[in-house]
């Protein structure tokens, strides 16, 4: 017999033929299963595969599991008020280990079952050609990836990494996203250099373009080598300068005209909520995806004064993933504060879009989509607005110093004093110029 999670196959000797080769190799194909936490009573804490590792826990542990545990389930390593009960595994488990399950939220009754994903894949999914690459030792690169922590390529550097991609939606139509995004690296590089695609303010695509790849791959090297180096606030807006100069020396001369075709330069600014009600901005952080990670969060009332907010250290988690922990603290700590009218600002366009649809992966981040969903069906009136980066500066602030506060959430009563003017500057309807569609 086979088992996995409770997933139990087991060939008998009047079974076909067809049953026993699915026997023979399920052991193989076990290894791209894992599981989303939901109650935890079905999912073994030691052998079965529900943190982001690619070995379950007894595989990694640094001394012998005792025989007696290694069958125990994860819900009896968490309490519901504790969290973790890190006395009875970390001193057995490596600290990257803690730090991954520091990230995934513990067990609870009220999230239903467990949930078995297909790990290897991006939305969790079964699909024949990854389950085909598990047992021929094939895999993708992309498969690769989520098998291990993420190898910097040059395409992640220039257009795939999390920061530079919010940087390349700046510039590049919505419409356009799903094939900028999704193009191999040759395809990519000849189609938007030699293409007629749309210009920002009367500078052409391609020269954008050059010019953005340029600075993304030098700040890359910056932040690598020089650790006091520190990204623009504003990377659209500098692709720009540096841009336009270069292109109104090509076109001296010319006799072409050039007019701004579907974008425009926008002062952004935070967005107070109505009256009645208070704004929870919420933002995450990652420094690796995945990498050391925090949440934070503020809610404001319609002057933009402070009224409350929160940090947390993560532990090790993916930039999708600590979006997500910012909704849930910041829903969890609006709601205990007996706030019912709530504007909900998310600079993440992908989660609020998934949010309000109702839609979720299927994969280590179900367990999160899922307490939100919980709480947004609380008897309150909870209103999500996606809002650009620049108006979400504060939330953004607070999930960077999160990194410096222990695991786990601290909350912020009053504004700590290096937000001080980043507040005062919401008050005041302080602006940060950003491209947008017309």
């Amino acid at each position: 017999m086979v088992k996995s999670g409770g997933l139990k196959f087991k060939a008998t000797h009047q079974a076909s033929w067809l049953w026993h080769a699915i026997c023979d190799v399920w052991k193989k194909v076990v290894g791209g299963i894992g599981w989303s936490l939901g109650s935890g009573q079905q999912v073994q804490f030691w052998t079965d595969l529900w943190t982001a590792s690619a070995s379950p826990l007894i595989e990694l542990a640094t001394e012998e599991v005792p025989e007696e545990v290694r069958t125990r389930c994860v819900d009896y390593y968490a309490d519901r008020d504790r969290g973790w009960i890190w006395e009875y595994f970390q001193h057995i488990l490596p600290i990257s280990s803690l730090l991954q399950i520091a990230a995934i939220p513990t067990p609870s009754n009220d999230r239903g079952a467990d949930l078995p994903i297909w790990r290897l894949t991006s939305k969790g999914n079964f699909s024949i050609k990854s389950a085909y690459g598990l047992l021929t030792k094939d895999f993708t690169q992309e498969e690769k990836d989520i098998w291990k922590d993420h190898t910097e390529s040059i395409l992640h550097a220039i257009r795939d990494c999390p920061k530079v991609r919010e940087m390349w939606k700046s510039l590049v139509p919505r419409k356009a996203w799903e094939q900028f995004f999704s193009d191999p690296i040759d395809r990519w590089l000849l189609s938007n250099i030699r293409g007629n695609q749309q210009g920002v303010e009367g500078v052409e695509w391609r020269m954008l373009f050059v010019v953005g790849c340029w600075l993304m791959w030098k700040w890359r090297n910056h932040e690598v080598f020089d650790g006091n180096f520190t990204r623009p606030l504003n990377e659209a807006m500098v692709v720009y300068k540096v841009a336009a100069p270069f292109h109104m020396s090509i076109l001296a001369g010319e006799t072409n005209n050039f007019s701004p075709n579907g974008r425009m330069w926008r002062n952004i600014s935070w967005l107070p909520p109505s009256n009645g009600w208070i704004a929870l901005n919420t933002d995450g952080a990652s420094k690796g995806n995945p990498g050391v990670a925090g949440a934070g969060g503020v809610i404001r009332d319609t002057k933009g004064r402070w009224l409350d907010g929160f940090v947390q250290n993560i532990g090790v988690a993916t930039s999708f993933m600590t979006e997500l922990w910012a909704i849930k603290v910041g829903l969890l700590m609006a709601w205990e504060k007996g706030y019912r009218r709530v504007r909900l600002q998310v600079d993440s366009l992908t989660i609020v879009s998934m949010l309000k649809t109702g839609k979720s992966t299927r994969s280590l981040n179900s367990a999160l989509f899922r307490d939100i969903y919980g709480l947004l069906r609380r008897d309150w009136q909870v209103e999500m607005q996606h809002i650009y980066r620049e108006a979400n500066q504060c939330a953004d602030r607070l999930a960077n110093i999160a990194l410096g506060y222990p695991l786990g959430v601290h909350c912020l009563h009053t504004c700590p004093r290096e937000l001080e003017y980043m507040i005062l500057g919401d008050v005041i309807g302080a602006n940060v110029p950003r491209l947008v569609s017309m």
